[in-house]
């Protein structure tokens, strides 16, 4: 998990909380490591930042080489060959905070085969769930979990892969 930064896209936040943990991780880890997450994310928007492009240019920088950082770490904790290898062997979901819309979007992950991943967006489906803006970390937590065994590797669910060990 990792905090983002919102500044017409989303990236890593360079000092925002970034954590990771092997499955199954525990719902108190869960809701601590959200709730961080959650409150060292910012918003930019309409911000000094936005407007000036190369203030945003290097902090979309940094937050690249902080990505970067996040993923060799993750190869290596769990020895992976490659950073490419831990991004898609890695299960996600993206909570985003919607303040126009006062609400917390938590949406489940398309993993595609080089790696890269997108959240559905679509307003039809049930592979996103929204809270209020006072929702809490326990709350979160729990659409989080649900949104995870929705969320795909390869073309599977996590639970179907899960139950194939060929995965």
């Amino acid at each position: 998990m990792a905090a983002t930064m919102t500044c017409g896209w989303n990236f890593i936040s360079p000092t925002g909380w970034c954590a990771h943990t092997a499955a199954p991780a525990s719902r108190k880890w869960l809701i601590e490591n959200i709730d961080h997450a959650m409150r060292t994310s910012e918003n930019l928007q309409g911000t000094e930042i936005q407007r000036d492009r190369e203030k945003r240019e290097a902090l979309n920088a940094l937050g690249l080489e902080r990505n970067n950082a996040l993923w060799a770490e993750i190869r290596k904790a769990y020895k992976y060959r490659t950073p490419a290898n831990a991004r898609a062997s890695t299960w996600m979901v993206a909570v985003s905070l919607e303040k126009t819309r006062s609400r917390i979007q938590v949406a489940a992950i398309i993993k595609h085969r080089n790696g890269t991943w997108e959240s559905w967006e679509s307003p039809h489906t049930s592979k996103r769930i929204f809270l209020p803006l006072d929702a809490t970390a326990e709350d979160i937590t729990d659409a989080t979990l649900k949104m995870l065994t929705l969320s795909t590797l390869r073309g599977l669910t996590m639970q179907e892969a899960a139950e194939n060990l060929e995965t």
